[in-house]
């Protein structure tokens, strides 16, 4: 498995899972849900089993990761 860790993160407060992305060599913050997606150059950001951003839709079947937490924080949609 890769290298990840759980945390909170510093702008709302929830839990988070930082996972290192094997692409660029940085970590990424997750939500902790894993998902499962289907790779297809979609919309979505998600770090997959392996530590690799993909970009697909979300879609029973297919691959399973975890969604970029940027994507999703109440702060930061806030302000």
């Amino acid at each position: 498995m890769i290298n990840q860790y759980f945390t909170f993160c510093k702008r709302c407060g929830k839990q988070i899972l930082i996972t290192r992305c094997e692409n660029t060599g940085r970590w990424v913050a997750c939500d902790p849900e894993i998902h499962q997606y289907r790779r297809s150059g979609g919309p979505m950001t998600y770090v997959n089993e392996h530590g690799e951003l993909c970009h697909g839709v979300r879609e029973h079947g297919g691959e399973w990761g975890y969604r970029r937490h940027r994507n999703d924080c109440a702060r930061s949609v806030a302000g």
